[in-house]
């Protein structure tokens, strides 16, 4: 952030557009490397003239820390070929489920309310909690709220974000140092999800990171699988 275009703190966003051939990304995998060049003009800041003191350099650029789980589409082509609305799945629960489940089968839900979606579901029981499942987006994200665990401990909703557990794609790095790894959903068969970030006073906050230690997961279900039935 700084100033841009005499608007100062604003952010740097929108389109990165990239052409890329059809017969580059049929059946295959497509990487797409981001860099930022910062240029910057006349001298540092200091404070009071003390070139030591602590606070005498200001960051001319930051980069959100925050796994925001944004959205990488093709404009053409359909990244989504093997993902369909109105698609039948089944969750199953290693342990810690909410309500005590062990699974749960969105073509029956057993006492759940099914909300289909263009690009996932939602299975809504409003006396135990949610599964919500988003492909919409490069990793898919399912997300489980459990009312019984809202508090537990103080301070934390019960509300915990999941993605595919690690195959060597993707690494989300803590800036204390500490890493979650995920990896890749396969829509037409079987995946294990792995918990990535919990909700912590209204936002969410990566496993492992200051904010939510290994300790705020151990409640909830250590994997959760989805699969085509």
């Amino acid at each position: 952030q700084g100033t841009i275009g005499g608007i100062t703190n604003r952010r740097i966003g929108g389109w990165l557009q990239s052409t890329v051939a059809a017969a580059a990304y049929a059946s295959k995998t497509v990487w797409l490397d981001v860099w930022v060049t910062v240029k910057t003009y006349n001298s540092a800041w200091y404070n009071g003239g003390d070139t030591s003191a602590a606070n005498s350099y200001e960051p001319a650029c930051s980069v959100d820390s925050t796994a925001l789980y944004n959205t990488a589409k093709f404009r053409s082509g359909n990244v989504n070929a093997n993902r369909f609305s109105g698609d039948q799945y089944r969750v199953l629960f290693a342990d810690n489920g909410p309500g005590a489940l062990t699974s749960l089968n969105i073509a029956t839900a057993g006492g759940w309310t099914l909300t289909e979606k263009a690009a996932g579901f939602k299975l809504t029981n409003t006396s135990v909690g949610e599964i919500e499942m988003n492909w919409a987006i490069e990793s898919p994200v399912l997300t489980c709220t459990d009312h019984a665990k809202h508090n537990v401990p103080a301070n934390t909703l019960g509300v915990v974000r999941y993605m595919p557990a690690a195959s060597g794609d993707y690494t989300y790095r803590n800036q204390n140092g500490s890493a979650v790894s995920y990896g890749v959903w396969n829509p037409q068969g079987s995946t294990v999800f792995q918990p990535v970030s919990r909700l912590v006073n209204g936002a969410f906050y990566v496993k492992g990171s200051a904010n939510a230690p290994a300790s705020f997961f151990t409640n909830f279900p250590s994997t959760i699988t989805v699969e085509k039935p």
